[in-house]
């Protein structure tokens, strides 16, 4: 039998009551005070720079995101008015109705679901011989409150207390997958919304969004982010790529994948959204004189096809470095309150000094390198807030594939890793900043119905996370290359350090 305690996840359903006594008696407050109907604003500006932080803290969809400012916003304006008037009638009619319709999207979203399956329904029982059981991946374990989704069905995984947290849950996603008698891509594991580490929420995919192939239509940076789309993930969302932090500094990043992955098409699509993005500047380095990425050779800014010219063009880009640090050091400007202030300490990019993006496919040739090692670890280590960032496409995100060196591995997988199917199993967790649900070796080369799963793997983002996706494919890459796209340069004086061979 369960012993179940009240938790923050189960008080949810209540909390609309609450915020009604809260909001009510600070409407009251706001009205009894000489000075309350002037404080309500500022009131309304700190709960929503809390909820905004909270947002972008938990990760919240853009639709949650707008119900919880639609919701301030009207709890705003009945406040101000109570303030001003009077919280007694008619007022208290007008907050009920006020109450109710922002009550009934949060109770739909957090009702409280059945527990068990229907009749002749077996997931519990399966749940508790292959995975709760004695010797199963989670033992002690149950399931919670069964939801019908889109392409499945989901639940809550309730965790013995003190045995056992989330991180067991997401590394158990194989095991689960074992029991189901489904593939591990039809498995996913996550923290629940409230992050509470006794439970873990469950997607179970009786049809994988993933198996159909998604078009690339297009770039899509957004310029106010920084990221734009190279996938979808099995639960529907968009996966993302970082070119740039706005207010910090461009991001390093390393794709990985055996051959026939995927790669290509992804180097494709990170070359398309550089060229297309009106800020950046594309160096490409192919030790295969171009063999790996035929159709940009002529539509980079750079290219080298050799590893001694790949070294030239990297010790071009550290000149680009030195010079950047001297200028961006003495450079002065006026700060949001008018300060007079000395120095830039961080790198947002413009046409007028974009961010230089080095991408080097096949790059174990170019790190057995040492001076073009040494210069990649420069570069990982200060290029990122003078806008000067490299991206590493290998086959095995080991130690030995970047010539040995633990740093440059570090740098280049602290903001964006794409692990797609390996070749062996050591080589699927050396590039993560966690470990995968799935060894990336048991990804299937195709699918069921025969089709190929090129570009299928795993996406870590910036909070560490590991979440399947499958990258979005670029049918046509020569006329991404080739088609009218902004002009983009250097900046004259980064030009000027670069030198002639530019």
């Amino acid at each position: 039998t369960e012993i179940y305690t009240l938790s923050l996840h189960d008080a949810l359903p209540i909390s609309p009551f609450v915020a009604a006594v809260v909001l009510y008696g600070a409407a009251i407050g706001f009205w009894l005070s000489p000075n309350g109907a002037h404080t309500v604003p500022l009131f309304a500006l700190a709960l929503g720079g809390f909820v905004a932080w909270w947002a972008r803290h938990r990760k919240w969809r853009k639709v949650e995101c707008v119900y919880a400012a639609t919701v301030i916003t009207a709890g705003y304006v009945w406040t101000q008015v109570a303030a001003v008037v009077s919280p007694w009638p008619p007022m208290p009619i007008v907050f009920i109705g006020l109450w109710l319709a922002a009550s009934v999207p949060w109770w739909w979203h957090h009702r409280i679901r059945p527990d068990a399956p229907a009749a002749g329904d077996d997931r519990l029982e399966t749940w508790a011989a292959g995975v709760a059981g004695q010797g199963g991946a989670l033992p002690g374990s149950t399931l919670r409150g069964f939801t019908p989704v889109k392409n499945g069905w989901a639940a809550t995984i309730i965790l013995p207390g003190g045995k056992l947290t989330t991180d067991n849950a997401i590394g158990a996603t194989a095991r689960i997958a074992s029991a189901f008698g489904v593939p591990p891509t039809s498995v996913i594991v996550d923290r629940t919304d409230t992050g509470e580490a006794h439970r873990a929420q469950l997607l179970m995919l009786t049809s994988n969004p993933l198996q159909a192939a998604q078009p690339f239509t297009g770039p899509q940076l957004d310029l106010t982010t920084g990221r734009f789309p190279i996938g979808v993930h099995s639960d529907g969302n968009t996966a993302y790529w970082r070119l740039f932090e706005p207010g910090s500094g461009g991001c390093h990043g390393m794709i990985s994948g055996t051959t026939g992955s995927g790669k290509s098409t992804l180097v494709n699509l990170l070359c398309a959204e550089v060229r297309h993005s009106g800020v950046c500047v594309l160096w490409l380095a192919d030790p295969e004189e171009g063999c790996s990425v035929p159709d940009w050779q002529d539509a980079a800014d750079w290219f080298a096809g050799t590893v001694d010219e790949i070294r030239v063009m990297l010790q071009a880009a550290e000149r680009v470095m030195a010079g950047r640090k001297r200028r961006r050091g003495r450079r002065e400007w006026t700060d949001t309150n008018g300060n007079p202030r000395r120095g830039l300490g961080s790198f947002t990019p413009t046409p007028a000094e974009p961010l230089l993006v080095i991408v080097i496919d096949e790059s174990p040739d170019v790190m057995d390198d040492q001076e073009c090692s040494r210069v990649i670890e420069l570069v990982g280590r200060k290029g990122r807030k003078l806008g000067i960032v490299v991206k590493v496409i290998n086959q095995v995100p080991s130690v030995a594939a970047m010539g040995g060196n633990v740093t440059i591995r570090s740098m280049v997988s602290s903001m964006n890793v794409v692990m797609l199917r390996t070749s062996d199993r050591l080589s699927g967790r050396m590039g993560m900043p966690q470990d995968m649900p799935v060894d990336p070796v048991n990804l299937p080369k195709q699918w069921p119905d025969g089709s190929s799963t090129a570009g299928l793997g795993y996406v870590a983002s910036t909070d560490g996370r590991v979440s399947p996706m499958r990258c979005l494919y670029v049918e046509n890459a020569y006329q991404w290359a080739t088609c009218p796209a902004p002009a983009v340069a250097l900046d004259a004086d980064s030009a000027a350090d670069a030198g002639e061979e530019i």
